[in-house]
């Protein structure tokens, strides 16, 4: 008995060894996987940045509060505390302006319970037109090594003699050739009352340095200037066409509601 189970432990011992062998004789699996260039690199960090999104998710109350009838400054604040309280998350906001209103500066900070105090994360700066209509604001986040901050996004805002922003140019900071790189871009188009119709964005390819269709929204109105449709299309690269994703149809009631 002790003879014949020695039998089946040697062949059980015998299979296992081959099957080993013959696992590892079998070609590894050639698979491809993404390798993105520093540039993609930079902007997919910078679309994945957490704390950017955390500002622009929050409770932050605007800089300015601006009356709809005159467009005059009624309320400019000069810092504004978020909290909530049953996550223990608190979120601060410093507001700076120039003496000319021509620059203001808008400072982020996340509060550090462990050290207890204000912890930098992000830093917003504008810059606006004679008629106060913003033309260029620049993203800075703060380098916990360095402790410094860190130019990333700027955009460059485009307007009509109306004041309505005809194209957004955004631009990719690249720290190792100290230099502002194409990025994204949209277009806006209006009616003869200012409404906005159409909505192109587009990214900008940097093998053919060509911006390149990506989404584009249009926008329907009514005789009584409410909307009635938004349809939004993808660009489909193989047909060189826009593809209809998605639309919105609105109706109203006698009283516009």
């Amino acid at each position: 008995a002790c003879e014949g189970l020695r039998v089946v432990v040697l062949a059980l011992f015998v299979l296992v060894v081959s099957n080993m062998y013959a696992f590892q004789a079998q070609p590894s699996m050639n698979i491809t996987r993404f390798q993105p260039t520093p540039v993609q690199q930079k902007i997919i960090n910078v679309r994945a940045n957490e704390k950017d999104m955390k500002v622009i998710n929050s409770k932050l109350p605007h800089s300015q509060a601006v009356n709809v009838s005159t467009g005059a400054v009624t309320l400019r604040l000069d810092s504004a505390i978020n909290a909530t309280t049953t996550l223990g998350d608190y979120q601060k906001a410093i507001y700076s302006y120039g003496s000319s209103c021509d620059f203001d500066f808008s400072t982020y900070y996340d509060w550090n319970s462990s050290l207890r105090k204000w912890d930098p994360i992000l830093k917003r700066e504008y810059e606006f037109d004679s008629q106060g209509k913003i033309v260029l604001e620049i993203r800075n986040y703060w380098d916990e090594t360095t402790r410094e901050w860190i130019p990333t996004l700027r955009h460059v805002y485009t307007l009509n003699v109306s004041g309505n922003v005809t194209e957004i140019n955004d631009f990719l900071w690249d720290e190792d050739t100290a230099t502002w790189l194409n990025f994204t871009k949209t277009e806006n188009t209006y009616n003869a009352l200012g409404f906005l119709t159409q909505q192109v964005y587009s990214n900008y390819d940097f093998v053919s340095g060509l911006y390149k269709n990506a989404v584009k929204t249009d926008y329907v109105y009514n005789a009584g200037n409410l909307q009635t449709q938004e349809t939004n299309y993808q660009w489909n690269e193989t047909t060189s066409k826009w593809v209809e994703a998605n639309k919105y149809d609105f109706t109203y009631d006698a009283s516009n509601r």
